[in-house]
């Protein structure tokens, strides 16, 4: 077909330059311009790309030249064939100078196809409207004082390419957008389904509308905005151009100009729809700089296509900004099921040998599409290097993935203890077990039985740890994070608790959702101070105390992770709190058996010991699992300071000093082997 154009071109042009009285440059030109042409010569050839066009039709083939230039009037499918004839032959450029001008220009293409010296008194509507009808292929510099008609056009890189069949956007364009055709084999099963029915459903019936649809997909996260406007398109049969918003904001506004025009007329070769993506809270702070955008990315161009989407972040709000609706479509992040879907389709994708409990994984952590999608390529990576991908690796990965909640009110603590480290009860120990069970048999449980339908809420954990100071409620939530592989975060309650009204539950909120966010367990130390029993209503502030305990019981039920509350003083629990309670652990002081197991368990096998009666130890003192722990470390501090190994006498200074602390005197009356002592 180029072939044809080049040939018609060449004929027009050297009839006007000979009607002109310009022959001599037909003669200098006579390698692109055919002297001998006349007007049966380009009927002829005309008709010859009409019947090639015709046979691309039956046949079924697309012609890319004639979907171009459809529509257009003879100026503009003038200026079209000149603009391709220029860009393969540069020397057409000494032919505009020859005549008095410098470039292409509609004027001059109407010069040649009416054969008009000065076309501007007979044909300035024509060529305003080619003006128009070439503005979806060339790009016009803004500048106001050029007329349209005199302004330069040029055939870039990218319509040349197309018009020879190619598909690929320019390399330095990739950064900005691509374009996802509806004929590509898509590779993620979709998810988000009930969202891609409504807004399938909506867009069939507004398809009358004259004006273009404006859909506004939010959403947190890389939770699949974009995929669902993709696969929304595919059932339409239209392509998709996907144009980052952040990537144009960093241009220059000429150049961002520049690049939506080229991704638009993507759309354009394709029939493809347009999506924004990319705009969040930290790129559209002020309300000036989102209208710019609205005006830049979407009036300019946007009634040249059917419909536009952009994809924004939960925050950012673009309705009360716009003279017309806009469609909106919230997104959240995927359920359990589809987490399921997509840690198999991913770890199916990247090659990933060891199998995943996908059920068990996609209960514990609340990732987004795409922090699935790269905690699998994390995985993979693993595996390549030889490590062993085991639950703890996951963990590790996943961890790393999740945000991390940033605020001072909670603390990360990490933990390396197991569950042989804790000396309870065995009963008491099965309870943890049991709290465990609520996150590994999740899925089952709630979406494969189904009880999910009866338990619209409340389904998260709720642990009440209680029992003296130092027996173990601290290193249980410890243990649980690590037989998790959950991140624990201690609320540090002097920074919760606040004097002023409704400043607290302000502050538990941001907790409750940084924690969300995160996929953690949230440990409430000395739980009491603010779970404690409510008052009787007296004055003001008992009421307003009262409802930041309701609004913390609500709180506590919405939440869809771990919650462990411990305190010193079940008693001191509201009787609220303890309905809403699912699990409550009992700590109690070790018996002389378990304390046995606690001053063994306390010596690592490189420290140095000699001659210590961990019976008599048990047996003689009564003290709590923390006491013991405290009395170890000052022990073997005391040895290391005499560079001799840990004995009797060590254990018994550093017990004799933990009990001072506690406010009891020990006595020595009888210095036998050990000592007697008595407390006072």
């Amino acid at each position: 077909m180029i072939d044809l154009i080049t040939k018609l071109i060449s004929k027009k042009a050297a009839l006007y330059l000979k009607a002109i009285h310009q022959g001599s440059l037909v003669v200098a030109f006579s390698h692109i311009l055919d002297g001998k042409a006349d007007k049966e010569d380009i009927q002829e050839l005309e008709s010859e790309i009409i019947g090639r066009i015709k046979e691309d039709l039956f046949s079924g083939t697309q012609n890319r030249y004639e979907k171009v230039v459809r529509g257009f009037n003879p100026v503009a499918e003038t200026a079209m064939e000149l603009a391709l004839v220029q860009y393969i032959y540069p020397e057409w450029k000494e032919i505009w100078e020859s005549i008095g001008d410098t470039y292409l220009t509609i004027e001059n293409a109407a010069r040649i196809c009416l054969c008009d010296k000065d076309p501007v008194i007979h044909a300035h509507t024509m060529m305003e409207e080619a003006y128009e009808q070439l503005q979806k292929w060339f790009y016009f510099d803004r500048d106001g004082q050029i007329e349209h008609i005199r302004k330069t056009i040029t055939m870039d890189e990218r319509l040349y390419a197309y018009l020879q069949g190619s598909n690929q956007i320019k390399k330095e364009y990739e950064s900005v957008g691509k374009r996802v055709d509806v004929d590509a084999v898509s590779k993620v099963q979709y998810i988000h389904l009930r969202e891609k029915e409504r807004l399938t459903t909506y867009i069939k019936n507004n398809r009358i509308s004259k004006n273009y649809q404006l859909i506004h997909i939010q959403g947190n996260g890389n939770n699949g905005k974009r995929f669902l406007a993709e696969q929304v398109e595919r059932e339409f049969g239209n392509s998709t151009v996907f144009i980052d918003y952040d990537a144009l904001k960093a241009q220059e506004i000429n150049t961002a100009r520049k690049l939506i025009w080229y991704f638009y007329r993507e759309c354009f070769f394709y029939q493809a729809i347009p999506c924004f993506y990319g705009v969040d809270e930290k790129n559209s702070s002020n309300k000036e700089g989102i209208e710019a955008f609205l005006h830049l990315c979407i009036y300019s161009y946007g009634s040249k296509v059917s419909r536009i989407y952009i994809c924004t972040s939960e925050s950012v709000d673009i309705a009360s900004l716009l003279s017309f609706p806009v469609y909106k479509q919230q997104i959240g992040a995927p359920d359990r099921n589809e987490r399921i879907i997509l840690w198999e389709q991913f770890a199916g994708e990247s090659g990933l040998e060891t199998p995943l409990d996908t059920a068990v994984i996609s209960a514990k952590y609340k990732l987004s599409v795409g922090q699935i999608q790269l905690a699998v390529k994390y995985l993979r990576q693993s595996e390549l290097s030889g490590e062993i991908v085991d639950e703890k690796q996951i963990g590790k990965i996943c961890n790393r993935i999740l945000p991390p909640p940033s605020q001072g009110s909670i603390k990360r603590v990490y933990t390396e203890f197991t569950i042989d480290d804790l000396k309870l009860q065995p009963s008491q120990k099965q309870i943890l077990y049991n709290i465990c069970s609520h996150i590994w048999h999740r899925h089952k449980v709630f979406d494969t039985w189904q009880m999910q339908s009866k338990y619209t809420y409340g389904t998260g954990v709720s642990c009440l740890f209680a029992g003296p100071p130092g027996t173990g409620k601290t290193m249980a939530a410890q243990i649980m994070s690590t037989m998790l592989e959950l991140p624990l975060y201690r609320v540090d309650l002097s920074q919760v608790v606040d004097k002023y009204i409704g400043e607290t539950e302000k502050k538990l909120e941001a907790i409750f959702n940084l924690a969300e966010k995160s996929n953690t367990i949230l440990f409430f130390d000395e739980a009491d101070s603010i779970f404690g029993k409510r008052s009787e209503v007296s004055e003001a502030k008992d009421r307003y105390a009262n409802t930041e305990v309701s609004y913390i019981l609500q709180r506590i039920d919405e939440y869809d992770g771990i919650v462990i509350l411990a305190t010193n003083f079940k008693n001191n629990i509201d009787e609220a709190f303890m309905r809403r309670i699912r699990y409550v652990v009992e700590f109690v002081m070790p018996d002389a058996e378990m304390r046995y197991e606690i001053w063994k368990g306390c010596f690592p096998a490189e420290v140095p010991v000699e001659d210590i009666d961990f019976q008599y130890l048990a047996n003689r003192f009564e003290l709590s699992g923390g006491n013991i722990k405290n009395i170890v470390l000052n022990a073997v501090f005391l040895a290391a300071a005499e560079d001799v190994p840990v004995n009797m006498m060590h254990i018994l200074e550093s017990l004799r000093m933990e009990k001072l602390k506690m406010g009891k005197v020990m006595i020595a009356r009888d210095f036998g082997e050990y000592g007697f002592y008595f407390e006072k």
